[in-house]
């Protein structure tokens, strides 16, 4: 065996997130006004998972970033004017930077418009790394991935897979025999997530749920 595992090493394992095996991981998806914020809370209660919505994910961390860079523009405009009244400048606070600077700077780069995929998923495996696992047993995911870029990007983070790519079919020979279909060695892939549940409802009650929502004029 060990003669066998040096002429073809095993491939390396996959590497991901890293989140804890115990943790539930949830995605809740479907169309506009379908209950998925009313469900994910619900399960949120009965399960006790932690509610990860993309887009409060994004506003805290631009919060942050814009906190951030206000306070480093305040220290260093006291110690521009302490420079130039020629005295000693107070001493700076110690300022610690957000984890998401880097990609809250990017997702305001691109707002108002879409944010880039690969902030805002980057900006939910953040959110997720950062759930307790004392106080909650997993999250749900309200709404996300919307997209298949955006499923693919999250398994990639999440457990390092990334399906290969798809060879065009070959042309077989008319004299040759067929070569001997090759047996998958690997192990079966475990997904990231553990359920994903697309919610549904009919046209007519999707317009009604529109039409009554109500709206806040000065919001």
């Amino acid at each position: 065996l060990e003669f066998i595992e040096t002429i073809s090493p095993p491939p390396p394992p996959l590497q991901g997130a890293g989140l804890p095996s115990k943790m539930l991981k949830v995605s809740l998806l479907g169309r506009p006004f379908a209950g998925k914020s009313l469900q994910a809370q619900r399960l949120a209660d009965t399960h006790r998972l932690q509610v990860i919505i993309p887009q409060e994910v994004v506003e805290q961390a631009v919060t942050a970033a814009k906190r951030y860079d206000d306070e480093v523009a305040a220290v260093e405009a006291a110690a521009a004017e302490a420079a130039e009244a020629g005295i000693e400048p107070p001493p700076a606070p110690t300022l610690v930077e957000p984890p998401t600077l880097e990609l809250a700077r990017k997702a305001m780069e691109a707002l108002p418009a879409a944010v880039p995929d690969e902030v805002i998923v980057g900006l939910v495996v953040q959110a997720i790394e950062n759930v307790d696992p004392v106080s909650y047993s997993g999250f749900v995911l309200d709404g996300f991935p919307r997209t298949q870029a955006q499923a693919m990007a999250l398994e990639k983070v999440l457990t390092g897979f990334e399906p290969p790519p798809k060879d065009p079919p070959k042309k077989g020979s008319k004299v040759a025999p067929p070569p001997p279909a090759e047996e998958a060695s690997k192990a079966p892939h475990v997904p990231g997530l553990d359920a994903v549940v697309r919610l549904d409802v009919p046209d007519e009650m999707a317009r009604r749920r529109a039409l009554g929502r109500r709206l806040d004029p000065q919001t």
